[in-house]
């Protein structure tokens, strides 16, 4: 009895824990799960970026609105938005803060009066911060949609 009680101990202690791959096995499934959620999360903060932008230049078209209602004329830049030097007779703002005018990339938003798409353009280069591109990297403009 006391040798069927060794043997018993000997097969129990061989069948107890992981093995080797067994452990690296769900260290890659969880690895593997780990890399779909943080694609999910960053892609999703991009997204909200545009969306940002997208927000934020049509903000900056209403200040520029109310700018020229005030004055009767269009900034010159951005900056006369925020404080009234070089503004035309009327201002009366502040119509926007400093930090509005910055895209959710930290970039400076870009504006040109006249515009190509109307009386003023405002748009912001996206994530690759140079004119054009795709996808995350595309262009958003006051005459977009």
């Amino acid at each position: 009895m006391n040798a069927l009680t060794h043997s018993n101990r000997r097969a129990i202690g061989r069948q107890a824990g992981f093995s080797l791959i067994e452990v690296l096995l769900v260290l890659a499934l969880i690895a593997g799960i780990g890399a779909l959620i943080a694609t999910n999360v960053f892609g999703a903060g991009e997204k909200a970026k545009v969306s940002q932008a997208k927000i934020a230049v049509k903000k900056i078209g209403m200040a520029v609105d109310n700018y020229y209602i005030d004055t009767g004329n269009l900034p010159s830049k951005l900056d006369h938005l925020v404080s009234g030097s070089g503004a035309a007779d009327g201002w009366d703002g502040p119509y926007a803060k400093d930090t509005e005018l910055l895209d959710p990339w930290k970039k400076p938003y870009q504006y040109k009066a006249p515009g190509e798409h109307g009386p003023y353009d405002i748009m912001s280069y996206g994530s690759d911060m140079k004119s054009g591109g795709d996808g995350k990297g595309t262009d958003i403009g006051n005459w977009m949609s």
